[in-house]
């Protein structure tokens, strides 16, 4: 049986592979696209101990009293684009978007990214999980 005897018989096992193959390129396009946006908790805080970057905390506003980084300011996911674009205080700084596990601050800086070209905004790897794993404080804020 030659080969091409052999895929004739078997064309349905290859398109298969080939699907698969196609889906394992895609998934490791997308891994390496988010890891030019995301930052390492080490780099986000010598950035804001410089005075370069500010922390955004997209949770909902009640986790945020619970604990956030000293000093990021809370800002709800769904008025990013707003208070971002629209905000003196973000103005030529980096911008370091965080939640939980990093998951939901990825892709709305991916989204924000794709629509305001000239901010620079990061997610902090693994949100404040990563932070909390790499001995980094936290506050509360009080009622």
């Amino acid at each position: 049986m030659t080969f091409m005897e052999f895929f004739h018989a078997e064309w349905m096992w290859f398109a298969g592979l080939a699907v698969v193959f196609i889906l394992i390129i895609m998934n490791e396009i997308k891994t390496v696209k988010h890891k030019a946006f995301i930052i390492s908790a080490a780099k986000a805080l010598q950035l804001s101990n410089n005075d370069e970057a500010i922390f955004v905390d997209i949770r909902d506003a009640d986790t945020f009293k619970k604990s956030h980084i000293p000093s990021s300011v809370h800002v709800a996911a769904e008025q990013l684009a707003t208070k971002l674009v629209d905000g003196t205080r973000f103005k030529d700084k980096v911008i370091i978007l965080y939640c939980d596990s990093g998951a939901t601050s990825i892709d709305k800086v991916e989204k924000l990214r794709k629509e305001h070209a000239n901010l620079s905004l990061f997610s902090l790897q693994g949100g404040l999980n990563g932070w909390l794993q790499t001995n980094l404080p936290v506050e509360s804020s009080k009622k």
